[in-house]
């Protein structure tokens, strides 16, 4: 495999992987009753900081099977 297909299997892997892991982050949040308007919860700042640990930590591990799977 050249060099350049290789990049390009990686982006593919890291673009669905960021996309799967904003999805199961939004879905965690909305189970942890985290995803409420600021309004109604009272906190912003807080609540991106938790939304872009938890995408983080998807991200992490979703990057890692999709270039596993890719590959």
């Amino acid at each position: 495999m050249t060099k350049e297909e290789n990049k390009k299997e990686n982006t593919l892997a890291d673009s669905v992987a960021a996309v799967c892991a904003a999805g199961l982050t939004i879905v965690a949040m909305a189970f942890l009753g985290l995803s409420n308007p600021p309004e109604e919860t009272g906190f912003f700042l807080p609540q991106a900081l938790l939304y872009g640990c938890i995408f983080t930590v998807f991200n992490f591990f979703t990057s890692r099977f999709f270039k596993w799977l890719y590959s």
